[in-house]
Parts: structure tokens; sequence; C-alpha cells
């Protein structure tokens, strides 16, 4: 049985490196959908995907080859990714396919930005929480060393007042 402890460790992780994932592996599909139909561009996004999206983005790609007409499978990654952005995503990709491709090309210029600053966003928080980490290790090594060097001192001052005497 795995303690509470590690499975809200695991959790954490699984969430911040999809906060990392999603925004890479979405700016690369945004570019590919500058040159390339929904369906070729996703294809193609595979890989771009990165260890934690790719199962999402395989199922994905074998639901548009089931339902290549539907807007399912993709809202379906959507839900199934659960993250905001994702659905953001997925929305835009809904209406680049129902305007003209002047708007359809803001549009995905826009989602490009936006997951841009997603990632910078995603790497800020994963460098702000590093000192943390850090800590947890560094303070339990510290304590110890802090006594051994308080320990030698003492003898030190001890050994100095009995030679005195």
């Amino acid at each position: 049985m795995i303690p509470k402890k590690t499975l809200k460790k695991n959790r954490a992780y699984y969430e911040q490196q999809m906060k990392i994932e999603l925004p890479i592996y979405l700016d690369a599909f945004g570019v590919l959908l500058q040159n390339h139909t929904p369906y070729q561009a996703t294809k193609l996004s595979i890989d771009y995907a990165g260890p934690l999206i790719k199962p999402y983005v395989e199922r994905l790609i074998t639901q548009i080859d089931l339902y290549p007409a539907s807007s399912f499978p993709y809202d379906d990654f959507a839900r199934s990714i659960d993250m905001r952005e994702a659905k953001e995503f997925i929305i835009a990709l809904n209406q680049i396919t129902r305007v003209d491709s002047t708007n359809a090309e803001q549009i995905i210029n826009d989602q490009i930005q936006i997951m841009n600053e997603l990632q910078e966003e995603a790497y800020n928080e994963q460098i702000e929480s590093r000192p943390d980490e850090v800590e947890k290790f560094v303070m339990p090594m510290i304590f110890p060393l802090i006594a051994i060097i308080m320990t030698f001192l003492f003898i030190l001052i001890a050994d100095s007042f009995s030679s005195l005497l």
C-alpha cells in the first residue's frame, strides 16, 4: 500500500509535468496548423508529444481515424487531459474550422502566443519550487554537521581548560 504522502507527491509531479508538456505540445500543434489541415496536423503532432501527454495524443489520433468529421475526438482529448488550457485550445480549433483563412491564421497565432506564455509560466513555477525542494535535503544535513562542530569545539575547550589546571 502506497502512503498518501507519496500519492500526493506523485500527483503534484504529474500536474507540474503536464503544465510543462501541454503548452509545448499545443504550441507545436498550432505551428503545424499553420501549414496543414487539423487532421494532418493532429497526425503529425505525435512527434511533439512528451511522455505524459503521448498516450492522450495516440488516443486522439485513433479517434480521429474512427470519427474523421466529428469534433468528438478533440473534445474527448480536452476532457481526458482535464486542463483549462486544452479545453480553450480545442475551442479555438473549432473556431478555426468555421472562419476564413485570415481569421484562422490570427486565431492560430494567438494560441501559439498563449502557449508560449504558459510555457514560460510553467518553467518559472518549477524554478520557484526548486529552492523549497533543495531546502528539504539541506536542513537535515546541516544539523548533524553543526552538532559535530559543536562537539569538536567543546572537546577543544575542555582540553584547553584541563591543560591549564
